[in-house]
């Protein structure tokens, strides 16, 4: 993985006040999730059904819950694009649309390897899919709106905070 392309989508995702944190392997990515649980003080979750958020979240205690009443949204991804540190993610019955806006945090756990230039590749990615889906979003920052004043609000159409947890991805042979 290029490291400019993980400065480039780290840096841009904290310019519009996301949270990236690096993972050098699985338990630290767990250590990472279990501190922001506890700070976020975060007993119900809502997780998708992708592999990574099942290794990330195994052994630690949290309720499931519906989206509309979980403390935290767990996903992965399907890309994160550096150009604009946008977290792609693709819709389907493992992932319902809800899961992403709906709790008022929201934790995305993908490996370097997902980084992509642009969304011209996140494009070319989500159509070698084969398996079914309904749509994909594309997540830059945590929701935020201003009103008529121009005062910014956080958490209105979504969550108030996004947070990547990125795993780094063992060397290409």
């Amino acid at each position: 993985m290029e490291r400019n392309l993980v400065n480039d989508f780290r840096r841009l995702l904290e310019l519009v006040s996301g949270e990236c944190i690096p993972c050098r392997d699985i338990d630290a990515l767990r250590r990472e999730l279990q501190g922001i649980l506890t700070r976020e003080k975060c007993r119900t979750a809502a997780c998708s059904h992708h592999a990574l958020v099942k290794q990330a979240i195994a052994g630690i205690s949290l309720e499931s819950a519906e989206p509309s009443e979980a403390n935290v949204g767990i996903t992965g991804a399907d890309a994160l694009i550096a150009e604009t540190g946008t977290v792609a993610v693709v819709t389907d019955v493992g992932c319902p649309r809800t899961l992403l806006f709906l709790p008022p945090l929201h934790i995305v756990v993908a490996e370097t390897i997902q980084i992509v230039p642009d969304l011209a590749s996140t494009l070319e990615i989500i159509a070698k899919r084969t398996t079914p889906w309904s749509s994909f979003t594309l997540i830059t920052g945590p929701s935020r709106t201003a009103d008529i004043e121009k005062i910014l609000i956080r958490g209105v159409h979504g969550p108030k905070k996004l947070c990547v947890l990125l795993l780094e991805s063992p060397p290409s042979p």
